[in-house]
């Protein structure tokens, strides 16, 4: 069974190989993949939609200054452990949102 740590290695590797990236060596900073660093460059990879079967839609952005310029969108297969995790995740976050919407 992966690690989530290689389900997580294998999806970024998908994405930018698809997008013609080498990815030699692939560092990640964050859990939300907002800061992937590959050959030293800075990128972002933003999913924005999970879906229950493996798939996420993401963009893809080079981090140029002190903003991303878009590379590309697409689909991407993943585990559906990653999935359920990246739900949970979301739907964390969504509960820590509207409590702190109350408290205001």
């Amino acid at each position: 069974m992966k690690t989530l740590n290689e389900i997580i290695y294998g999806l970024v590797a998908r994405v930018f190989n698809k997008h013609k990236i080498n990815t030699d060596t692939v560092t990640i900073d964050d859990f939300d993949l907002d800061r992937v660093y590959i050959n030293n460059d800075e990128y972002t990879l933003r999913m924005w939609n999970i879906f229950e079967d493996g798939n996420v839609s993401y963009t893809l952005f080079k981090t140029v200054g002190n903003h991303g310029k878009p590379l590309g969108s697409g689909k991407a297969r993943t585990s559906k452990k990653l999935v359920r995790l990246l739900q949970e995740d979301a739907e964390r976050k969504y509960r820590e949102y509207l409590k702190n919407q109350k408290d205001e």
